[in-house]
């Protein structure tokens, strides 16, 4: 029997031995065809036998061991899509076979940053996120990439401001509750906390993505109402070189008499370039730029308000001086005084802006240390522009400048942002990226300001091996601002006054997935910021899941608490634009919020089209939440000679007291290609907000004295129930508290089809009736004396807003292509902020050329 045993296992063990034998191995690294990045966590395998597999480990090796012979091997995953090759292996030999692997150029299976700083398939992600291609800034003709980001579901851009799901309202410029990014790096100015959209490099954007509710947990105070981050794109093996012009120019106006040329129309050309290249193994670069120049559709103040010292306006019995450079609005019979200030010979120009831009970005990679980067990037702007605060009135002045309310600005900025990479083969990721960002606003109207930006964060990231699918991210960051500015002097008349803050973070990130299906998050921040004497401190949580019901059908919700910070601008601005004071605050203080989210995401796969619609419901609430309200803040002064100064009108940020904003997001992403010469992407969705105050009485302030009034939201708001009585003390009445400046109701759309060689597209979006705004524009002072009839604009424009895009585009070659663009197609009339007119129709023409 012991005999019997023993030659059965001499037997098994030549047989495992003859087997061994047989068999051979296959390995190598897939890395990133465009990045050069090891891809960690790809499936390889057999496509004959699929349990014959492996996935790569953090450094993208794989090991495989297989029968000897040739073999037709599968390298897959949901981002990177699924790419074979045919493989020869010997018995008892090692076959090395390295990938290269682009990600694929499907619009649904797009790979994002933003969520949790590691990238991850859309369907991993807890938040709401739009992603917009960068065949929509392409296709759209864009200038700029506000163009692009006005088609996301639930984001409006109103005079510069992004504002997300009826989270904000008009704010001047100053206090953005999105934070915007480009690569992972803030790109608000230091002082103001506002973006500059024609900085950002249109021309070399591989993505956008937009995350909905608060991410102040990994981005800060601005992130109070979510985030917009631009990624650009790295070199590709091959070297890639675009070049891009386009010339457009603006149809008269719907209202005939409301058009200001005679002879040239108002027209705008740009041209922009790209080269990108992988130099060798260790160095890659980019290197873009940008020229543009528009004359624009808003025109010049008429001449005759700088005819003598005392010009009679358009305006009823009130009369325009200029002394010095502030402008005002004095009774008739008013001494005027320094008038000689005045040119008379000078024409005031429109709206015009004139740009140059160059952006780089380089990599080298360390030949001796795995995993070890490091470069530069940066980018350099100068230009001259003007931008109009009012129009001078709602008929042959709806396309003028107001006296006064206009700015001219020559902005010099510039970034340079050092940084060191180290991936290393255990799943450590370390990551250090610095920014010295500068800029510059030399404007025209005592309203100068220039600070200087130094950031630094550094972030450690780790996979764990013995823990499967488990990671952690955790960082450090600061950011200290010096800011000279004649702009923010706050309460005193100094304008040398400097101001310095300083922000310090740090975070920490944790995610689980169990099961295969269910993805777990948490995260907690800490902030420190401080401006002058004044400092304030902060901890934030977030957390969420994501649940894979089905194949093609996620669950997911989170909750997420956001904070933020009040800029210098909101601070101590104190400035007169138009003849309306914005008045300082000191005491302003930091505001705080809430997001709740409960979501479904269900694939769809039609014939060739796949996609993907989400359905979103969404509440919000804020503490200290802030407001630029209008209002008689101040005692009468007739020493003041500017009418509506003496009288105490002007614009400030206060805190409000609590507020909600409730509502549903619905979108729809996707495309195919449903035969050869035919194919689609979609773009779309709606969004309804219901955003209100809950304490409507809450006093934030006095109004002047001799009226003896508290201020507060409800009496300082028009509130719609019946805003064309002729009660200006109260004209709402009850007790509708709907935050101002917001739409309720949005719809977007942008869908394309490509026949053959040519691309037919066009966009749609609908805004709502902005039902509440500031009292203050219902103001007889502002409607009989200054002629700023907001009141009789809105009477008869009480509806919604609506605009329609088209464009056609012709492939002539493969690298060539020419486009035909009208955007505002129907000429609509429309303003999206009271008392500041958008483009009318605009024709375009695209020529893009790009080489590889």
């Amino acid at each position: 029997m012991k005999s019997l045993m023993s030659f059965i296992g001499i037997v098994l063990y030549i047989s495992i031995l003859s087997a061994y034998a047989q068999n051979g191995t296959i390995k190598g690294t897939v890395t990133d065809a465009a990045s050069d990045e090891p891809i960690p966590f790809l499936n390889v395998y057999l496509e004959s036998d699929n349990t014959l597999g492996a996935t790569t480990d953090f450094s993208g090796e794989y090991s495989l061991s297989v029968p000897a012979g040739t073999h037709e091997v599968v390298y897959s995953s949901l981002e990177y899509g699924k790419i074979k090759r045919t493989v020869s292996v010997e018995a008892g030999e090692t076959t090395v076979e390295n990938v290269n692997i682009g990600k694929k150029d499907v619009e649904v299976q797009t790979i994002t940053v933003k969520t949790d700083k590691f990238e991850k398939p859309i369907e991993d992600i807890i938040t709401s996120l739009e992603v917009i291609k960068p065949n929509v800034l392409e296709n759209k003709g864009s200038t700029d990439v506000t163009s692009a980001l006005e088609q996301a579901p639930g984001l409006t851009i109103v005079d510069g401001e992004a504002q997300l799901r009826g989270g904000s309202g008009y704010s001047f410029g100053a206090g953005s509750r999105v934070m915007i990014l480009v690569d992972d790096m803030p790109l608000l100015s230091g002082d103001a906390g506002r973006p500059s959209w024609s900085y950002i490099p249109i021309e070399n954007i591989e993505q956008i993505e937009v995350t909905k509710g608060a991410s102040s947990v990994l981005y800060g105070s601005a992130a109070l109402n979510g985030a917009i981050n631009i990624r650009t794109a790295y070199p590709e093996n091959e070297p890639k070189t675009r070049i891009n012009f386009i010339s457009g120019m603006y149809d008269s106006p719907q209202k005939k008499e409301a058009k200001w040329w005679e002879g040239n129309t108002p027209f705008y050309t740009g041209l922009s370039f790209l080269h990108s290249r992988k130099v060798n193994k260790a160095f890659s670069f980019v290197v873009s730029g940008n020229l543009y120049r528009e004359n624009g559709f808003i025109g010049p103040t008429p001449t005759e308000l700088y005819e003598d010292s005392l010009a009679f306006t358009t305006q009823k019995d009130m009369y325009f001086t200029e002394s010095g450079d502030t402008v005002g609005f004095m009774p008739r019979g008013t001494e005027v005084v320094n008038t000689d200030s005045i040119d008379k010979n000078e024409v005031n120009p429109s709206n015009y802006e004139k740009r140059f831009r160059v952006n780089f970005n380089t990599t080298y990679k360390n030949q001796k240390i795995k995993g070890l980067s490091y470069g530069m990037n940066g980018s350099l702007q100068y230009s001259k522009s003007t931008s109009t605060l009012l129009w001078l009135n709602n008929e042959e002045g709806l396309y003028r400048a107001f006296p006064g309310a206009f700015t001219t600005t020559v902005q010099t900025q510039f970034n340079f942002d050092p940084y060191i990479h180290y991936y290393d083969s255990k799943g450590n990721k370390h990551t250090l990226n610095t920014r010295v960002y500068y800029l510059d606003n030399n404007n025209d109207n005592n309203q100068a300001n220039k600070n200087t930006v130094l950031y630094g964060e550094y972030r450690y990231m780790k996979r764990f091996k013995n823990i499967p699918d488990f990671r952690i991210s955790t960082g450090l960051v600061s950011t200290y601002v010096y800011s000279e500015s004649e702009l923010f002097r706050g309460i005193t008349d100094d304008p040398s006054t400097n101001r310095t803050s300083l922000n310090v973070g740090a975070y920490v990130q944790l995610e689980k997935k169990l099961f295969g299906r269910l993805n777990l998050l948490g995260g907690a921040r800490w902030e420190y910021f401080k401006i002058g004497d004044t400092e304030d401190n902060q901890p934030v949580f977030r957390a969420g899941m994501n649940y894979k019901l089905g194949k093609a059908t996620i669950f997911r919700t989170s909750f997420g608490q956001g904070f933020r910070f009040p800029t210098m601008a909101e601070r101590y601005i104190n400035t007169t634009v138009g003849g309306i004071p914005i008045i300082p605050n000191p005491e302003l203080e930091a505001e705080k919020s809430w997001n709740f989210e409960l979501a479904v995401k269900q694939g769809v796969k039609i014939g060739k089209f796949m996609g993907y619609v989400d359905l979103a419901g969404f509440l919000s609430q804020y503490n200290n939440y802030v407001e630029f309200i209008a209002a008689q803040w101040t005692s009468f002064d007739p020493s003041k000679s500017n009418l509506i100064e003496a009288s105490g009108l002007g614009f400030k940020s206060v805190n409000t007291g609590d507020a909600r904003v409730s509502g549903i997001d619905f979108s729809i992403l996707g495309g195919g290609e449903f035969t050869e010469n035919f194919g689609m992407n979609i773009l779309a969705g709606y969004t309804y907000s219901r955003p209100i105050s809950l304490t409507p009485n809450y006093v934030f302030g006095q109004e002047r004295e001799g009226q003896g009034k508290d201020l507060s939201y409800n009496n300082t708001s028009l509130k719609a129930l019946d805003e064309f009585s002729d009660d200006f003390t109260n004209p709402g009445g009850g007790d509708y508290n709907l935050l101002k400046y917001r739409y309720e109701h949005l719809i977007k759309a942008d869908i394309e089809f490509n026949i053959h060689a040519f691309s037919i597209g066009g966009s749609f979006r609908f805004y709502s009736y902005m039902k509440n705004v500031d009292e203050f524009f219902y103001r007889p002072i502002l409607k009989d004396f200054v002629g700023l009839d907001a009141r009789g604009y809105r009477e008869a424009n009480r509806g919604p807003e609506y605009v329609f895009d088209f464009r056609v585009a012709y492939t002539i070659k493969e690298a060539s292509r020419v486009s035909f663009i009208v955007n505002n197609a129907f000429n609509r009339e429309y303003a999206l902020r009271p008392l500041s007119i958008n483009a009318p129709r605009s024709f375009a023409l695209q020529y893009t050329l790009t080489l590889q």
